[in-house]
């Protein structure tokens, strides 16, 4: 099984993100956890087509038609997605196909690794509710509200800038 680190995945990733997001691909694959990078950034457009799978508009309102097929609770602007800086991890099976149905054992261990490097999980970030075990991002506490304020304001690197700069409270 082969993984393409240099992949279009991580090209708009936050550079330290994508840093991490290899760490943790290249520690689980060694300890024979084949995963690899499925999703990184999205742009505003494509975060609203995976909003609306599963779900259909009635009356100007997106309800939910097909709870199996929501991919994100999260519309524009409201995904760290959106600001580049998370990153959701899929397993390889043994055709090199992406699978997520695997123990949850495995994600703990590969969330074990990637807390190491700072990443934040989406199992912890949003609980049980949600079981978002794919998912980790890198935002060192910032809140989407504050990042959107931020990209408004001076622009995309001007968060990522924050993020690097020092723990935000």
């Amino acid at each position: 099984m082969s993984y393409n680190l240099a992949s279009q995945v991580y090209m708009d990733l936050y550079p330290v993100l994508a840093r991490k997001i290899k760490y943790t691909i290249i520690r689980a694959n060694n300890e024979g956890l084949p995963i690899d990078l499925f999703c990184g950034g999205r742009s505003w457009e494509m975060q609203q087509k995976e909003y609306e799978k599963g779900r259909e508009l009635k009356e100007g309102i997106w309800t939910i038609s097909d709870l199996h097929r929501v991919v994100t609770n999260a519309q524009p602007g409201d995904s760290w997605h959106n600001y580049f800086v998370a990153g959701d991890f899929a397993f390889k099976d043994e055709h090199d196909d992406w699978t997520w149905d695997i123990p949850t054992k495995y994600w703990h261990r590969v969330a074990e690794i990637a807390k190491e490097v700072g990443l934040e999980w989406g199992l912890e970030l949003f609980g049980a509710k949600l079981s978002d075990y794919p998912h980790f991002q890198y935002t060192k506490g910032l809140r989407i509200w504050q990042a959107k304020g931020i990209v408004k304001a001076d622009g995309l690197k001007a968060l990522w800038d924050t993020i690097e700069k020092e723990e935000v409270v």
